[in-house]
């Protein structure tokens, strides 16, 4: 190659100097974004509230990708999961049934179909909301206001109930995840009210008996992002330090009868397995694991 071609040579790289970055450029952008989606770590959009103030706007991750949305069930504003809004189509069985009675947030009274008995008292799985009934605590902070979602959206309702391997507790409730009908952009639904009530802000994620961990995963996550969203009970001023996204927070896992976080690879994950943010596991008082040595 003489001197002249080198320079001609130069030129054109110098000429197409920027459109090169440009490309390059482009395929990081590209790269970032498909390393993203196969992460499995979504972005959502969750509204934090501060001394009432619900204008600022900040972006969170959701390691289960759930989107909320807004529902109107009788005239009430409930919040769900727009990817959650077929779960009820994957049950192979249900039971249905009329609510007669709400008792508190999460215990409702009611007739199966086709059962011999009149009445029947129900005790949602994996929902706990403050009492109003209980004989020893009296009426806790936003017992009231969760008693009465419950009975906006239950009372008189046709519903459909679902079980776990557990299906009466040790005071003799039957234990369900109960479903109600719902509209959404004009098609209709069956919501699970256990979770409805959670990610509304009416109650915590109940994990201190063991219940399907994919259920699991997404109650934990509801309650987070109605604890971010400063939703109901969350409003509150006590809450408000609560509200923080942490710049680390990897996933890490828990079992459903464990109180230890651990690695993916873990060995003690091989009958159960729930994903969960560390900042959240660290809240729900997990210890890191001594095996498989996972963040702190």
């Amino acid at each position: 190659m003489n001197v002249i071609e080198r320079k001609m040579e130069a030129d054109e790289d110098l000429e197409n100097g920027p459109m090169l970055l440009a490309k390059k450029i482009i395929a990081v952008v590209l790269l970032a974004a498909i390393t993203l989606t196969f992460s499995g770590c979504f972005l959502i959009r969750a509204i934090l509230q501060r001394g009432g103030d619900s204008s600022e706007q900040e972006v969170v991750s959701s390691p289960l990708g759930l989107t909320p949305v807004t529902v109107d069930i009788k005239g009430t504003q409930a919040v769900y999961f727009l990817e959650l809004l077929n779960l009820f189509d994957e049950l192979p069985d249900y039971d249905e049934a009329t609510v007669r009675a709400v008792v508190d947030g999460d215990t409702i009274s009611l007739r199966r179909k086709g059962s011999l008995l009149t009445a029947e008292t129900v005790r949602m799985i994996g929902l706990d909301t403050p009492e109003t009934v209980h004989p020893d605590k009296g009426i806790e902070y936003y017992g009231v206001e969760a008693s009465g979602f419950a009975k906006a959206l239950l009372d008189g309702e046709e519903v459909f109930l679902s079980y776990d391997w557990n299906s009466i507790d040790k005071y003799g409730r039957t234990l369900a995840y109960v479903w109600l009908p719902i509209s959404y952009e004009g098609q209709s639904f069956n919501a699970l009210f256990n979770l409805l009530a959670i990610s509304s802000g009416y109650g915590h994620a109940y994990t201190s008996y063991v219940f399907n961990d994919r259920y699991m995963e997404f109650f934990v996550e509801a309650e987070r992002l109605a604890r971010l969203s400063s939703r109901g009970l969350w409003s509150g001023d006590d809450f408000a330090n609560d509200n923080v996204v942490l710049e680390y927070d990897p996933i890490v896992y828990i079992t459903s009868t464990g109180s230890k976080y651990h690695l993916e690879s873990c060995h003690y994950l091989a009958n159960s397995k729930i994903r969960i943010l560390l900042s959240e596991a660290k809240r729900r008082d997990y210890t890191p694991c001594g095996a498989c040595k996972p963040p702190r």
